[in-house]
């Protein structure tokens, strides 16, 4: 299988697909910034964690032999790429003493499952807490593989989407830290 150059990658995409994705996470962003005035999105780390979406996905999809990516995966592409790249800073105002608080420096993490989560066309709120908790501290401390982003991007789908009772709602939390800690070491 022939490896294809990122360039030609974003040149099929096309700079207005880029854009328009850009547009609509810019208007996400300002969804959550409500909760934070000092929060601000920086567009060029931005529209390089959507290049480096677009490249990761369309360089897996010759090698899976898929025409289309389910949400689950592109919904764990996004999230790769904003948790990693960090397009949100925080910057306090003038003559402040003010310290961030975990919540401001989790910024970043919030927001990469809000994208991740539109996707799936899923709504923040109706995502269990002891779920949204897990995910939160799992981006924050951990590293996941899009693999595995995908497989809880599919329990949480399976949990909201199907209204499961209370227990699958507890199963998947309990098995989120289990997925993560069943993939191999390094």
């Amino acid at each position: 299988m022939k490896s294809v150059p990122p360039g030609e990658i974003l040149e099929e995409v096309g700079t207005q697909e880029i854009l328009n994705r850009c547009k609509f996470y810019h208007r996400i962003f300002y969804h959550i910034r409500d909760k934070w005035p000092n929060l601000f999105l920086d567009p060029y780390i931005l529209r390089n964690a959507v290049e480096s979406y677009y490249v990761d996905l369309l360089r897996i999809k010759p090698f899976h032999e898929i025409g289309l990516a389910d949400q689950h995966k592109r919904g764990a592409f996004t999230l790769k790429w904003i948790a990693k790249l960090r397009p949100i800073y925080w910057h306090p105002p003038e003559d402040s003493d003010i310290i961030p608080t975990k919540a401001i420096l989790m910024a970043n993490e919030v927001y990469a499952i809000y994208l991740a989560l539109s996707h799936m066309e899923l709504e923040t709120e109706n995502i269990p807490e002891p779920i949204w908790k897990n995910l939160l501290y799992t981006l924050h401390y951990h590293s996941p593989n899009v693999d595995e982003l995908a497989t809880i991007f599919y329990l949480i789908e399976e949990v909201v989407c199907h209204k499961k009772e209370a227990a699958a709602c507890k199963f998947a939390a309990d098995n989120l830290s289990k997925i993560l800690k069943a993939r191999p070491k390094k």
